[in-house]
């Protein structure tokens, strides 16, 4: 047969100026030209290359490296000679020799042997295409130890948010989340679920789960909180239920806090159930009330220890739903985070030149499947982390994974394949095997299937993103076998703690009762504030964590890529929530430490006047940006016994407040006032802001209370003030219009002389 291996000069000019790289082979494997892009990649000029075999670039050397690159071209320039197709070789290193020394250098080649036929299928010539792909080949190595790491940091992290949700329901309080407008179960912990023996509520709409509630106020309760945000506080207040499932409905008291919760948007969601159960207290009173006369002053010393108990329990039901609301925050942030990052990828996927980096650097297994024989184009090493074992790329999905015959996987991949539509599945079972020939096993994956276009618009395979929630999924089922268990052992407590209660007849008993529950208070308390200053001292690592992996990421995005808005939007976002987070811990970590303070603890003179210029020059900023006017009277501001940090607190908080919330219609006018009054030295401020509506007063000293949402703030600063004073033996009040101002007054406790400071 007539060989046809010359070319035109035309065609030639067209292949050496192709812009990729390239050689061009004849049968017998002799150069006959190279694109300009080849003699750039190897430093080789064309005249040194042309007519030579190719082996005689590619000499079979000692060197091990050069020797099996050198074999493995050997082959597949055979193969395609004997088979007439296309052939592409392994990604293997190749050593090339440095101009300037005697040191080589190793670059990862990726090439394809393409043959040229003509119409009669004898071969042409062949097509060497070379690409350099050592760069990508070393990011991935280093992906690898990175993602290693990451897996370690994110394993941790889940393990603290599991910690926090196992205190949650270990909690001694009675305490259940209600979603949406039914008031639909979602969350029952186990002193919650005593309530009402083995009957199911879960799921269940609270008028389904306890009809025995219609004719008292529990519905339209918890649908006035639901439609208006404000939070309902209970006080021995008469609920009856059928405890044992027996018809007989019981005749118990409790104090309950209903709280609206709000989804990523502020919108409410559902609410929040934190209550006690306070029937022996109730009891213990009427009893009490209906004794001797010569008995009355014990009952009234025994009114005010419930009044004082009472007290305390509104305070730890208010620390607790504190840390439930920081816990939801804490969830709801990581799952913006989640969705943020996923969101970033698929943005990032239709970028052409770090489409493959980005996806072997994603923390999420992500998968391309090819055409509609679904063939693995590309695995990320989390997708293959999950069939260690197991061969996927190059092969269908039914070859790599043949136990997904019987499955719906291959009709469902199909209809996204034919449709577009993209298919979200949670936890969705499935049996695999994960080695080769390894035994089946049931995993579950939460996963996304989702059309993947061409330039042209057509869809030509199917991106899938992947994560094996196995673990996550099991230890929820040991979590609700072990609810069950702690029902059966909550049911035998419930019935002992009955025959206990119908021993206690007498008031002398009853009294010892009151004691121990008042003892068990303190404690409760006690290791309340600890939890509180752990939790907001260890949340500081997982914060850190993600901070650190937020640099990463933006450190192995391209510089094209840090840039694109919705990646400036998300992470701008992400650093936001994470800074609020912060403040949101030194806030915690500022109240235990005032709970925790001592009195007489830096305690020496202190001057008001000075403390307040301090604070002012502080404000600098603030006052020059607000215009705000300043009018002091301290003329009678003597010097007070007080710790000197703690009174600068005050001062700051009550003046940042004055500015922050001022009226947007009126210049800013600003009262400072010092005075005594009895063995008080009073200090006032007063001003022109937006004001408060004072029908609820308590709330505006509440932690995490907050009366205007329209700048920024955690809602705990009048909550240090009133805790800074009080402890300090003082006191602080308020008088508020709304859109007149606001004015506060603290009251420092002084001894009857004082000798004033000169000014």
């Amino acid at each position: 047969m007539t060989q046809k291996s010359a070319f035109i000069p035309e065609i030639l000019k067209v292949f050496e100026t192709i812009p990729d790289p390239y050689l061009v082979l004849s049968p017998t494997l002799n150069v006959l030209t190279a694109s300009d892009a080849y003699l750039t990649l190897t430093s080789s000029d064309r005249q040194e290359v042309l007519g030579r075999d190719v082996f005689e670039i590619f000499p079979d050397t000692d060197h091990l490296l050069q020797a099996h690159f050198s074999k493995n071209l050997k082959f597949s320039l055979q193969k395609v000679i004997d088979t007439r197709r296309p052939h592409q070789m392994d990604l293997l290193p190749i050593t090339w020799l440095l101009s300037q020394n005697t040191k080589s250098e190793v670059q990862y080649w990726q090439s394809v042997n393409t043959p040229v036929l003509d119409e009669e299928g004898a071969l042409l010539y062949i097509l060497h295409q070379v690409n350099d792909v050592t760069e990508q080949f070393n990011n991935l190595q280093q992906l690898k130890n990175q993602l290693a790491q990451k897996q370690t940091d994110f394993l941790k992290a889940d393990s603290e948010l599991k910690n926090l949700q196992s205190i949650f329901m270990q909690a001694p309080a009675l305490i259940c989340m209600f979603e949406g407008p039914s008031h639909v179960f979602k969350l029952v912990n186990p002193p919650y679920q005593q309530l009402v023996g083995d009957r199911e509520l879960l799921g269940r709409p609270i008028r389904e789960a306890m009809p025995e509630l219609v004719d008292q106020p529990i519905y339209q309760l918890l649908d006035d909180v639901y439609q208006t945000g404000e939070t309902f506080y209970a006080n021995e207040m008469k609920v009856q239920l059928d405890h044992n499932n027996s018809g007989r409905l019981g005749e118990n008291f409790y104090n309950f806090v209903y709280q609206a919760t709000r989804n990523f948007h502020g919108e409410i969601n559902g609410i929040l159930v934190f209550a006690y159960e306070v029937t022996a207290q109730v009891v213990a009173r009427k009893q009490a009330d209906n004794s001797r006369k010569n008995v009355q002053i014990l009952n009234e010393e025994l009114a005010a220890t419930n009044e004082e108990l009472r007290a305390a329990n509104e305070d730890l039901s208010l620390a607790k739903h504190a840390l439930e609301e920081l816990n939801f925050e804490l969830e709801e942030r990581v799952a913006a985070r989640t969705k943020a990052l996923k969101q970033a990828q698929h943005e990032a996927e239709r970028q052409r030149q770090i489409l493959h980096t980005l996806f072997m650097e994603a923390p999420a297994p992500i998968v391309i499947l090819q055409g509609q024989d679904m063939v693995f184009q590309l695995v990320n090493p989390a997708y293959q982390q999950i069939f260690p074992g197991r061969v996927l790329m190059g092969k269908t999905l039914l070859e790599a994974l043949p136990e997904l015959a019987n499955s719906p996987i291959p009709a469902i991949l199909k209809k996204v394949y034919l449709t577009g539509r993209t298919f979200v599945a949670q936890e969705f079972p499935l049996m695999l095997a994960r080695h080769q020939e390894g035994p089946l096993e049931e995993i579950y994956f939460t996963f996304t299937y989702q059309a993947r276009h061409n330039r042209q618009g057509d869809i030509e395979g199917v991106l899938v993103f992947a994560y094996d929630v196995t673990d996550q999924v099991k230890a929820r089922q040991k979590i609700e076998e072990r609810e069950k268990e702690a029902q059966v052992l909550a049911q035998k407590l419930a019935a002992a703690n009955q025959e206990l209660a119908s021993a206690n007849e007498e008031i002398q008993a009853s009294n010892e009762d009151l004691a121990i529950s008042n003892q068990q208070l303190s404690y409760i308390n006690a290791d309340m504030d600890n939890f509180i200053y752990t939790a907001s001292h260890d949340l500081r690592a997982p914060i850190s964590n993600i901070e650190g992996l937020m640099s990463a990421i933006m450190r192995h995005l391209s510089e094209e890529s840090r840039h694109t808005p919705m990646i400036v939007k998300l992470f701008g976002l992400i650093s936001d929530s994470i800074e609020r987070f912060k403040k949101t811990l030194n806030d915690l970590t500022q109240i235990t430490k005032i709970q925790r303070e001592e009195m007489g603890i830096d305690i020496h003179q202190v001057d008001l006047i000075q403390i307040i210029h301090e604070v002012m020059l502080d404000l600098a900023n603030q006052i020059e940006q607000a215009e705000a006017e300043f009018i002091l009277n301290m003329d009678e501001c003597f010097p007070i016994r007080f710790s000197a940090k703690n009174a600068r607190s005050i001062v700051y908080n009550l003046l940042s407040n004055a500015i922050k919330y001022r009226s947007p219609h009126r210049k800013v006018m600003i009262r400072i006032d010092c005075y005594r009054e009895d063995h008080y030295q009073i200090l006032s401020v007063a001003d022109n802001g937006l004001g408060m509506d004072l029908t609820n007063e308590s709330k505006i000293f509440a932690m995490f209370k907050r009366l205007h949402d329209h700048v920024e703030g955690s809602g705990v600063g009048l909550y240090i003030v009133k805790k800074i004073v009080e402890n300090a033996g003082g006191k602080i009040e308020v008088q508020s219009k709304p859109n007149e101002g606001s004015t506060f007054r603290v009251f420092f406790k002084q001894p009857t002389k004082v000798n004033p400071l000169s000014h």
